[in-house]
């Protein structure tokens, strides 16, 4: 008997927390996480693909990794604005200077 795989829910654009959108960002551009992402003519995953708003190049067939490339740049550019708006989680307010230091490193 063929196990049937249910069908995933994508996550559309609209309902990604802004502040994940600009984690997912920085891992892609700053930590170099693009080189995994992005093969020669398509994504790797295509999920990911779909919540940051890049179906242009997954419905069309027209995969452009230089033009792929620069929209994550400009994209983390735009969104950028967030690490500083951020607020400390609530529960790291409570725990003490400990705490609160590694949110300052890792926030």
């Amino acid at each position: 008997m063929i196990k049937r795989r249910r069908p995933r829910s994508v996550v559309k654009v609209d309902e990604v927390e802004p502040i994940l959108r600009l984690w997912i960002l920085r891992i892609l551009v700053t930590l170099g996480g693009m080189n995994s992402f992005l093969a020669d003519d398509y994504f790797r995953h295509e999920d990911l693909a779909r919540v940051l708003g890049l179906e242009k190049w997954i419905d069309k067939g027209e995969f452009n990794k230089p033009a792929i490339r620069n929209t994550l740049r400009e994209m983390l550019k735009a969104e950028s604005h967030l690490s500083k708006a951020a607020q400390v989680p609530s529960p790291l307010k409570k725990c003490g200077s400990s705490c609160q230091m590694g949110w300052v490193i890792f926030g």
